[in-house]
């Protein structure tokens, strides 16, 4: 496999977190102007923080048709995404020398479901930019959403507690970042009913798993290079 230096990954995982918490909320606005996307709108609390969040940013989000707005931070998200996995896969690979039988094949599992997360996110993205209109009738958008994205992202989630529990029982630090990858189930539930979209809990794994990174490179140093961890 190619090596995948941290020295580059760390920076981008680090403006992806950045991307992702500024653009997400803006990203679950646009959705809920489209057809698809007004009966979460409906919800209280989803309303209680996205109509004033609306009315302040609103350039932001009428400088196209609604569809074509959802569909271009759709694609700014789909090109960060994938430092999640990036990140994933070089702690992973960092701690082989450290980590038990348990912690590298939940590991594998988790780095392999948001890898698959974020190419099918990606793909969907360049389907909306295709035809944005009518999201829920795009057939594209439905077949990889329903076998690509909603599966792997259930598997990351379901996978990263037990990971999360392994990292905090083993000590590392810091133990804010596992407790958030331990968590990632109930934090992307808890966000997407309260905030009306799944990107914004997985913003929070962005963050665990770009703090999971900076700390491994601070043990290992930011010249050792770290393999994608796909082999091992």
């Amino acid at each position: 496999m190619p090596e995948v230096q941290p020295t580059p990954i760390r920076p981008y995982t680090i403006f992806a977190s950045a991307v992702m918490v500024l653009f997400s909320p803006l990203l679950a606005m646009s959705y809920f102007a489209t057809k698809d996307g007004a009966q979460m709108y409906a919800t209280g609390s989803v309303r209680a923080w996205a109509k004033p969040a609306r009315s302040l940013f609103e350039p932001m989000l009428t400088f196209a048709s609604a569809d074509r707005v959802y569909a271009t931070y759709s694609l700014l998200i789909a090109l960060v995404i994938p430092a999640l996995p990036l990140a994933a896969w070089a702690v992973r690979r960092a701690r082989l020398p450290v980590a038990g039988t348990f912690e590298r094949r939940a590991s594998w599992v988790v780095a392999a479901a948001w890898t698959i997360f974020s190419g099918s996110l990606f793909v969907v993205a360049v389907a909306l930019q295709v035809k944005p209109a009518n999201t829920s009738g795009n057939s594209v958008v439905n077949v990889v959403f329903l076998a690509g994205m909603i599966p792997s992202l259930v598997i990351g989630c379901l996978g990263s507690a037990p990971l999360g529990v392994s990292l905090l029982r083993h000590g590392f630090l810091p133990r804010i970042a596992g407790l958030i990858i331990t968590l990632a189930l109930p934090l992307w539930i808890a966000c997407t009913f309260a905030f009306g979209h799944n990107s914004i809990g997985i913003t929070t794994q962005m963050i665990a798993w770009t703090l999971a990174l900076s700390a491994v490179m601070k043990r290992t140093g930011a010249d050792v290079p770290l393999r994608s961890g796909l082999t091992g």
